[in-house]
């Protein structure tokens, strides 16, 4: 079992908590400068107005705006301070009126600030000193020119105290419930993904006790048509698959010691009876006749068996090139020639057209001559087999029909199964391995084709094959 770091379940919640993290921490950084923003903004406003709300008084010479003090209900906002100062035309500054509310105290004036209110326009300005006031200030410099020689500086300014200890709350704030929200996010994640994961645990179970010697037992669920429903089908078509795979394998297994047994045993018997006393020579050479027959379905068995394990599930198309498939196949009518006349089996080359197709010839030149050494072999004297090569929507169609026993309609799905005979002893008393079709299905599928069969018990049987033409 892996270790609880390692696994799935802690590292999606750990991915989970950890994005969930990043949002809060962004959204509460976003929050907190908002506002931050906000209330400068608020504050903005309200020194705007009441430095207009000055500039008004002085423009409209309502009063004698020297010498005095303002009081606070004559401004809309009645927490802010203001000081009026007169610029002379030496260029030094006066202060000329001043809010009641900071009464001794006096807002600097920088000579920068002067040159900067010489360009008549409002600018804002936060001052921080405390040994001159205990909270921050936010200013507003606001120009006032009567006329050249009457010009004045309006600075309104609020103090940052309320503003300040409202972003502190938010901070103490966001600072105790962050953390207890990210705690309650990794234990409901865990909880959550710990649900949502818990069927995969099952089908882990399950599997571990699938094992080789028994595949017949399917991972259950009970769930919806999800990702994990998904994956419980893939495992479960896999496990079929392994279980058709394994049963091959123990029939294919059972078929091959079966069909090396029999010529073996045969060999055994004929040499222990052989050398049980003095023979004649005739008797010897039947005996080896007899021993040198087995060796040869020995031989033809191996052989089959080796071609079929070295083209299985292997891609050989890189040795293809065009071949011409009506030479290939008049060479191998004439090869079985002599078969067919030893069993009066009429081979008849029906239609033999010109085409070609991309492969490798000794491949093709075993299909053909599997199909035809089939057709022969279970047609009954005085048969036939026709035979015909065709092209025929951009492929060579090649086909051998008899005149023989035929294949019932049941056993047709198997009989390009591996040491599958549809009559075992005849098969194997006239020599037949039982690979023959497998081995003709197996090439027509390197060579990107298919094979088709009809047959009738009684009536024969017709084997097509399609190849795709080369042009």
């Amino acid at each position: 079992m892996a270790p609880l770091f390692k696994s799935i379940k802690f590292r999606l919640t750990l991915w989970y908590v950890g994005s969930l993290t990043l949002i809060v921490v962004f959204f509460s950084i976003g929050l907190y400068f908002s506002l931050k923003g906000g209330f400068e903004k608020n504050i903005q406003v309200a020194l705007e107005a009441v430095a207009q709300e000055a500039k008004r008084d002085i423009m409209e010479e309502r009063s004698n705006v020297d010498d005095r003090t303002i009081e606070k209900d004559e401004f809309p906002i009645k927490s802010v301070y203001v000081q009026v100062m007169k610029i002379s035309s030496a260029g030094t500054v006066k202060i000329v009126a001043k809010s009641g509310t900071i009464k001794n105290m006096i807002l600097p004036l920088t000579a920068a600030d002067i040159k900067k209110a010489g360009s008549k326009k409002s600018f804002f300005k936060t001052l921080d000193n405390e040994s001159l006031y205990p909270h921050p200030l936010k200013t507003i410099f606001l120009p006032v020119f009567v006329n050249p020689r009457k010009r004045y500086i309006v600075l309104a300014a609020a103090s940052l105290e309320k503003s300040e200890d409202a972003l502190d709350d938010v901070l103490d704030t966001l600072f105790t419930l962050d953390p207890i929200l990210i705690i309650l996010a990794f234990a409901g994640g865990w909880l959550l993904i710990n649900k949502t994961l818990s069927p995969v645990k099952k089908m882990v179970l399950s599997v571990q006790e699938i094992t080789a010697e028994d595949l017949s037992r399917r991972i259950e669920y009970v769930g919806g048509k999800d990702e994990i429903g998904e994956l419980a089908k893939t495992f479960n078509n896999m496990i079929a698959r392994l279980e058709k795979s394994f049963e091959r394998i123990k029939r294919f297994s059972a078929d091959v010691s079966h069909e090396l047994k029999t010529p073996i045993t045969a060999m055994r018997g004929t040499a222990e009876v052989v050398l049980r006393k003095a023979r004649k020579k005739s008797e010897y050479e039947d005996a080896f006749r007899s021993v040198l027959e087995e060796a040869e379905k020995i031989q033809t068995i191996t052989d089959n068996m080796l071609f079929l394990s070295k083209t299985d599930g292997r891609k050989i198309e890189k040795n293809f090139r065009e071949i011409s498939l009506d030479d290939i196949l008049l060479e191998v009518f004439e090869e079985m020639q002599p078969a067919a006349e030893k069993k009066n089996v009429r081979l008849i080359l029906k239609e033999l057209s010109p085409v070609s197709v991309k492969g490798n010839e000794s491949f093709i030149k075993r299909l053909f001559a599997n199909l035809i050494n089939n057709a022969v072999k279970y047609t009954g004297k005085g048969g036939k087999a026709e035979i015909s090569l065709e092209k025929k929507n951009g492929f060579a169609k090649f086909s051998v029909k008899d005149t023989g026993v035929g294949i019932p309609e049941k056993e047709i799905p198997y009989i390009f199964d591996r040491f599958y005979r549809v009559d075992k002893a005849r098969d194997r008393a006239g020599g037949g391995s039982g690979l023959g079709l497998s081995i003709a299905k197996r090439i027509t599928e390197i060579h990107g084709g298919r094979i088709e069969v009809k047959s009738k018990p009684g009536k024969g049987s017709a084997f097509t094959v399609f190849l795709p033409a080369f042009y």
